[in-house]
């Protein structure tokens, strides 16, 4: 029997955020790009309803928590990011968490660096 899966996801969130590894970074904060992906089984529904899928708010009000934290590595944040989908969303097959780093201080014209962590069940 085949399964559908559904994926909800948020592509480009933009922060501005206290992370980084640098005192200044702290202090001046950084922009960032966070993805966010969930997968899990779909059922077909017969009303066209919010409360048959996973709000993509919710997933945008997780990142949003995280990110405005002081921290020094954006490892911490992808890695809560994620644990807190895990454990708000138990019927995830799979997530993907990435946080992209706009213009990181090392010194490149036009760069960006990204960390990313997944999860599947």
């Amino acid at each position: 029997m085949a399964t559908r899966i559904q994926t909800i996801a948020i592509n480009d969130a933009r922060f501005y955020a206290p992370v980084g590894y640098y005192a200044e970074e702290i202090v001046t904060g950084n922009e960032f790009l966070v993805d966010i992906e969930v997968s899990y089984p779909y059922k077909v529904h017969s009303q066209d309803e919010l409360t048959n899928t996973l709000n993509y708010e919710q997933l945008y009000a997780i990142a949003a928590d995280v990110m405005k934290q002081k921290r020094k590595l954006i490892e911490s944040a992808v890695e809560e990011i994620l644990e807190t989908i895990v454990n708000q969303f138990d019927f995830a097959e799979q997530v993907n968490v990435s946080i992209t780093k706009i213009n990181p201080l090392f010194g490149g014209d036009r760069a960006n660096s990204r960390i990313a962590l997944s999860y599947t069940k």
